[in-house]
């Protein structure tokens, strides 16, 4: 059997200069920073204006945020140690993008960034020390559509069960994250609000896609240094709603079965796919 050619679209994302709020949003999805502290002994810079990143920060350290103007708040790793506690200052704030990579992170902070009722989008990495506790309230938030959970390895039980109580998330992430059961992540299926899911750097395989198969309003999946088989990413052709995979070539997951996967969608009568290829140590 000769198989015809297929089209596959490559992204390319490139840091750039960021010089709106339209582009904190967008750079902040694509796991972007918005700058850098070489040249500054500030404790916060702001760039651009809103856009607030700390520079070995703790908690008490946000009170000199208390009469700006903040619509988003950046900690660093490795060079922060606030616990989120500091967020009490900035209640009232319109605050829409949080990006904390504080290993101190903690219930306390979860608590008092929960008030923040106009949060948006949320990515957490690093931490070891919020459990389901402060991950219950950060779900009450009633604005929240993005929630990152990235390079946290010690996830409490069930964490997807937990954020499955949104009602509101359209996107999670838990790439490079652990531990995670396939009994827990199947939780996901009962978010009604979900249409993006990102999974990476996980021991999971095939056993994914049945659970993929029951998020009815699925339609970007990024599935990067999981272990699925030939046959089970071709099945992913089925999956109706689907509009955009992200995909890491490795193991069974060659050019060949992407293609494959491309006439069994075109087969199958589904509008074609937009395949995003790349490795699974991107962000």
């Amino acid at each position: 059997m000769q198989l015809k050619k297929v089209a596959i679209k490559e992204a390319v994302i490139e840091s750039k200069k960021i010089d709106s709020n339209e582009d904190i949003a967008r750079n902040f999805d694509a796991g972007l920073e918005a700058t850098g502290f070489e040249d500054t002994d500030q404790k916060w810079v702001e760039k651009p204006p809103g856009y607030f990143s700390g520079h070995e920060v703790g908690d008490e350290d946000f009170k000199e945020l208390k009469d700006k103007d903040v619509n988003s708040v950046e900690l660093n790793i490795g060079k922060s140690f606030a616990s989120g506690v500091g967020f009490k200052y900035l209640v009232g704030k319109p605050i829409t993008l949080v990006f904390t990579k504080s290993e101190e992170f903690n219930d306390e902070g979860a608590h008092e960034l929960a008030k923040i009722k106009s949060l948006r989008r949320l990515k957490i990495h690093f931490s070891n020390k919020l459990t389901n506790k402060g991950l219950k309230e950060l779900m009450t938030l009633p604005n929240l559509f993005s929630l990152q959970l990235r390079f946290n390895h010690r996830l409490p039980p069930d964490v997807v069960k937990t954020i499955s109580e949104s009602k509101v998330l359209s996107k999670v992430d838990l790439g490079h994250s652990k531990p995670i059961t396939i009994d827990d992540f199947a939780n996901v299926t009962k978010m009604k609000s979900v249409d993006t899911i990102c999974l990476t750097n996980t021991d999971f395989g095939d056993e994914l896609i049945p659970v993929f198969a029951k998020v009815a309003n699925l339609r970007v999946l990024e599935i990067k240094g999981v272990k699925l088989s030939e046959k089970g990413l071709i099945s992913l052709a089925h999956l109706k709603n689907l509009r955009t995979l992200k995909v890491s070539l490795e193991g069974e997951i060659t050019s060949l079965a992407v293609k494959k996967l491309q006439i069994e969608r075109e087969k199958a009568g589904l509008k074609e796919l937009q395949l995003i290829l790349g490795s699974h140590f991107e962000g």
